[in-house]
């Protein structure tokens, strides 16, 4: 991955769907708060993080939508 592009960045919904990742080959590259930044085994980096991102189009949403 060209180190100046971002890495995706996904949503974990539970720490079951964190312990799956590292269970399928992913390791921890660095933590902030509830967020991870994941390396998969060829080391290709990517975001998990368990929160809504501020400006994903759920976090805008009003409630019940």
């Amino acid at each position: 991955m060209d180190k100046s592009r971002s890495p995706p960045a996904l949503r974990a919904a539970t720490p079951a769907e964190h312990a799956r990742h590292l269970d399928l080959g992913a390791s921890v590259v660095s933590r902030d708060g509830d967020g991870f930044v994941l390396a998969d085994p060829e080391g290709n980096e990517f975001c998990l993080s368990s929160t809504e991102h501020p400006l994903s189009p759920e976090a805008s949403a009003p409630p019940g939508t």
